[in-house]
């Protein structure tokens, strides 16, 4: 149930140019984001219950890695990481990609200074 101190929040927008100043002010305010879409919530779905989302920074100068986190490190160092340009192969899903209305693709001119939130 809707906690009655907490407000609702759905909102998103679109930036394909954010300065790390922004970015960090962004993140600040609960904002996440998936390459050019920002968004933010207070509430989600889990299974079949609504929950609250509290959006969560570490500092990374304070952190140190548990017991259990470095024993899987460990365990885990024949993995390696590739990093190459993306390659879409399933055509459903590009055909979802580009099959969305004008309105919601994002365009190239997009930046955070001329955001238009939506929700």
């Amino acid at each position: 149930m809707l906690d009655s101190d907490v407000s609702f929040i759905n909102q998103q927008f679109f930036a394909s140019s954010v300065t790390p100043r922004q970015i960090d002010t962004l993140l600040e305010q609960g904002w996440r984001h998936f390459g050019i879409h920002f968004f933010r919530y207070s509430y989600g779905f889990y299974e079949l219950d609504v929950r609250r989302v509290i959006p969560l920074r570490v500092s990374l100068n304070k952190f140190s890695l548990s017991k259990s986190q470095r024993r899987t490190l460990k365990k885990n160092l024949d993995l390696r990481t590739v990093v190459r340009p993306i390659e879409i192969t399933d055509p459903k899903f590009l055909a979802g990609v580009m099959g969305q209305p004008a309105a919601v693709r994002p365009g190239a001119g997009d930046t955070v200074e001329n955001l238009q939130v939506i929700g």
